[in-house]
């Protein structure tokens, strides 16, 4: 028969299990989510493919470089998948410090089984058995294992930080450079329409021409090839718009076009950043290579920790018997545990953590070095095309007055078909090289911001 110290016993055993049981059924929310995601009920833009009507974009939508990029930022993949990066950083960083506190665990069991001797080998009479128990362990010093992959861990967060800001930088400068594109390639169809225009109305003052003698044959066979050409740069340049088009819709993290019109408003005339000769201390991408060498800096310590000793408490409350009330009974322990030979496993982990951290600060330098070439090639590029800019600006002037006096030329038949077709060409080869050098001097631009770090 138990006592009453016996049964005392068995009642905080039993709200023990119980408390253990309502936490694991909290967690059902998380796992509920999780269920959710597999099935894929609870995906945002980006981590599945925006629609346009999602984007706010119908056919009548005027659309501007800064609702561009504010479409990018929320549906592009690349960056739904730095955001979830480092969701889950975060939740190992949380998993890392969970080790440094407190475990606890708990078990129950019920069972029947027969009791059999040599004395009575063949009875079939089988006895209850119940068990249960509840256990906390906690390892107050583990030679700064846990204090390692927490570093470690932070680390990870830091450098999945900065990976969420390259994924924005990157997808902003993609809208940027897409949306020029669209607008050089609109306005190089322009150029087109008007040349294709200009051809025809050639053709149809040779043709006038010709009809009263005053132009040979060849010169309306020449004006219609003329204009067939200036028809065929017609199309491509129509297919360019449509490709540019295609470029842009892909750079919002969109799949459908749903025919929207552009802004037709110049880009924000940005004066050239006044240390554009150096990269900002803030430049995520050496912010992240700085969060490696110390993840990897972590890893050392964690390989060096794993060669000392480490100390764990333990305590068990258990009850058992074959009815209630259970019999329970209490344990505590203290243990010391080292590895005394390892067969040289642990040192070579040393050896490879410590070649690793060698390593990222090689990365480090490298990506140091790397921006910086790119921040000279972005500069270059800047002053290259604002040269370009102006020089096309001039040679634009030039065409149309030399087109002019030729056409009066030509008029008075002091010019021939072959001259006034010259004259056309340089004009347009020289209107749409001052659209290509315009537009290309405001991708420049971008790019160099985005060597230097700036935020966009």
């Amino acid at each position: 028969m138990h006592t009453g110290t016996e049964r005392s016993f068995v009642k905080p055993l039993w709200i023990g299990l119980a408390v253990v049981f309502a936490a694991y059924a909290s967690g059902c929310s998380t796992i509920r989510r999780a269920r959710q995601i597999q099935r894929g009920e609870l995906l945002l833009p980006g981590e599945r493919t925006a629609t346009s009507v999602e984007a706010g974009l119908t056919a009548e939508s005027v659309l501007t470089i800064e609702r561009a990029i504010e479409i990018a930022l929320m549906c592009h993949p690349s960056i739904a998948q730095a955001t979830q990066s480092l969701v889950a950083a975060q939740a190992r960083l949380a998993e890392a410090r969970g080790s440094a506190r407190p475990s606890a665990s708990a078990s129950a069991s019920f069972g029947r089984s027969t009791q059999n001797t040599p004395e009575r080998p063949f009875s079939t009479r089988a006895e209850k058995s119940i068990a249960g128990s509840i256990q906390a362990d906690f390892t107050p010093f583990d030679s700064g294992r846990t204090r390692a992959a927490v570093s470690r861990a932070e680390s990870a967060v830091a450098a999945a930080v900065e990976e969420l800001r390259i994924a924005r930088r990157n997808a902003v400068l993609s809208v940027k450079l897409a949306f020029f594109d669209l607008r050089k390639a609109q306005e190089l169809l322009k150029v087109a329409e008007d040349s294709a225009r200009q051809y025809r109305a050639h053709l149809d003052q040779v043709m006038a021409f010709a009809e009263v003698g005053r132009r040979p044959k060849y010169d309306v066979t020449k004006a219609a090839v003329d204009a067939g050409k200036a028809n065929l740069d017609l199309v491509a340049s129509s297919n360019a718009v449509s490709d540019a088009r295609a470029v842009l819709v892909q750079a919002m993290g969109l799949a459908s076009d749903p025919g929207f019109s552009i802004s037709d408003q110049a880009p924000a005339d940005s004066p050239e950043p006044a240390n554009s000769a150096t990269p900002s201390p803030d430049h995520p991408e050496i912010r992240q290579a700085l969060a490696r060498v110390h993840q990897a800096s972590s890893a050392v310590d964690a390989a060096i920790a794993d060669l000392y000793p480490n100390i764990g408490l333990n305590a068990r409350f258990a009850g058992s018997g074959q009815s209630f009330p259970l019999v329970a009974n209490l344990s505590a322990a203290i243990q010391a545990a080292i590895e005394l030979f390892s067969g040289g496993r642990k040192t070579a982990a040393v050896e490879a953590a410590a070649a690793e951290l060698r390593a990222a600060c090689a990365q480090l330098a490298s990506k140091e070095q790397e921006i910086s070439a790119a921040v000279a090639r972005a500069r270059a590029a800047v002053t290259d095309s604002s040269q370009r800019m102006s020089l096309a600006s001039l040679l634009a002037r030039q065409a149309q007055e030399n087109l002019d006096i030729v056409t009066e030329r030509y008029r008075v038949g002091a010019a021939s078909a072959v001259e006034v077709t010259d004259a056309e060409a340089s004009l347009t080869s020289a209107r749409a090289e001052t659209v290509r050098a315009m537009f290309e001097h405001y991708a420049a631009m971008a790019r160099l911001r985005h060597a230097l770090g700036e935020e966009p």
